[in-house]
């Protein structure tokens, strides 16, 4: 709710109306049942006439099996890290050092409890080809995951940013309601939220690794590559 309004009276209201509902266990969901994960690698092209841009995007699906709330935690602070600029991020490895693209998207969503997808997509610079530049993306996930360690010094920093976004949020009411909707529809405790702030500042280099490592390991990937050609389309195993 959100406007010139009494709060007095939208509480009023919400006591007439949501007050009257007789508390009781929410029913079970089972499609919230993680399914099991097949690991296999597939690669589908395809072409388009109108299509002007070469684009490619790396997914892969995988469980993470020992799901904690640190795990939670972490996978916000890598999400951060993977659209940042920071030393050690797509952009820095990609972009900068090895010039296979002009520019990146990327992030690491949780589906369900126990079930994660991380994803890269950019369009290859003129000189690299689609399947260079996929081979890239693949070959940096899992070099992040094995390098050791994730940077302390990088993840205070990430720990600030989302510290610095949380007072802001809590500057707009538009935006917190946003925020409150958004965890709420995602299955998690309403009660948890005012202490999900603390359980990001302790979120150790030790929990993105351990995510990064399960992000890494045997899981779901598929490669798609877009091109402007008009070439029939084909799915290669």
């Amino acid at each position: 709710v959100a406007g010139n309004l009494d709060p007095e009276a939208v509480r009023a209201v919400a006591a007439r109306t949501f007050g009257a509902v007789d508390l009781r266990a929410p029913p079970l969901r089972p499609g919230r049942k993680v399914p099991e994960i097949e690991p296999e690698s597939l690669a589908l092209t395809m072409s388009d006439a109108q299509v002007k841009r070469r684009t490619v995007r790396y997914t892969k699906l995988v469980r993470v099996s020992e799901e904690t709330g640190n795990t939670r935690s972490a996978r916000l602070l890598l999400a951060n890290f993977l659209t940042s600029q920071l030393a050690g991020s797509p952009n820095d490895i990609l972009v900068e050092q090895q010039s296979v693209t002009d520019g990146i998207g990327a992030g690491v969503i949780r589906l369900l409890p126990g079930l994660y997808r991380v994803w890269l997509s950019a369009e290859p610079t003129p000189e690299t080809s689609p399947e260079q530049l996929a081979e890239a993306m693949r070959s940096y996930l899992n070099g992040l995951a094995s390098r050791g360690s994730f940077d302390p010094a990088t993840l205070e920093r990430l720990k600030r940013r989302f510290a610095a976004d949380v007072t802001m949020i809590n500057l707009s009411g538009e935006r917190m309601m946003n925020r409150v909707v958004d965890w709420v529809a995602n299955g998690d405790p309403y009660d948890s939220l005012a202490d999900f702030p603390s359980r990001v500042a302790a979120v150790t280099p030790s929990d993105v690794t351990r995510l990064l490592a399960a992000l890494a390991g045997p899981g779901r990937e598929l490669t798609g590559i877009l091109l402007p050609e008009a070439n029939a389309n084909r799915r290669v195993p």
